[in-house]
């Protein structure tokens, strides 16, 4: 991550599991790795999957976005394209999973 904060770069972090906001599903160890990203300020998004509900939460400057599942619909899609640009991320959600409009400091 340093090479990115040195290049001026933003980053977005992917995962399968959730570390916010406080669910079931999160990553056993959410705690430690939310104190790892926000030490960070170039950290401005951490994606992931899992929860199939779905999740949306902002804290210390990072967006943090559960993409829902399709896997309990029988008959509904739920997925995602986003799109990044210097001031925003743009999330056009497709069948369950909302369009999310996400502002960049």
């Amino acid at each position: 991550m340093q090479a990115a904060a040195d290049a001026g770069e933003r980053v977005v972090v992917f995962c399968h599991f959730p570390v916010y906001p406080p669910d079931q599903h999160n990553l056993w160890n959410d705690v430690e790795v939310i104190s790892l990203l926000e030490r960070h300020n170039h950290v401005v998004a951490f994606m992931n999957g899992h929860n199939h509900a779905g999740n949306y939460a902002f804290q210390n400057g990072i967006h943090y976005v559960t993409f829902r599942g399709m896997v309990e619909t029988e008959s509904e899609t739920a997925f995602a394209r986003v799109s990044l640009y210097a001031d925003r991320i743009e999330i056009r959600g497709y069948g369950r999973e909302p369009d999310r409009l996400l502002l960049l400091d």
